[in-house]
């Protein structure tokens, strides 16, 4: 697959000053960080995992103790099937784990 350009920007600042920018490339979500007011960005993590399906909508914030926060949805939208997802990160956006919090149903997984 061809790499795509970075569109949908969202922008967040952290208790202590921290930028975060998430964007969406190559149908997935990344996110860097800069410390030094957007002259320096990280290395960009990559967020959602959908595999063989489509990125959904998605939208980031920082909390007030610097956790990032992604909520983002993935499936087959042409069958109406999705699910949600909420990724957290409590470590500067280096590394984050996954919450199912609803399958294509309509449920909560267990």
């Amino acid at each position: 697959m061809a790499a795509t350009l970075p569109s949908l920007p969202r922008l967040a600042i952290g208790p202590d000053g921290a930028l975060y920018a998430a964007y969406t490339a190559n149908a997935q979500v990344y996110l860097s960080r800069s410390t030094n007011g957007g002259q320096n960005w990280s290395t960009p993590v990559q967020v959602s995992q959908t595999g063989e399906n489509e990125l959904g909508g998605w939208d980031m914030a920082v909390d007030g103790n610097g956790s990032v926060l992604v909520l983002w949805a993935m499936g087959s939208w042409s069958s109406g099937i999705s699910d949600l997802y909420l990724s957290t990160s409590i470590n500067n956006g280096q590394n984050f784990t996954h919450l199912h919090i609803e399958d294509n149903q309509g449920e909560f997984p267990e």
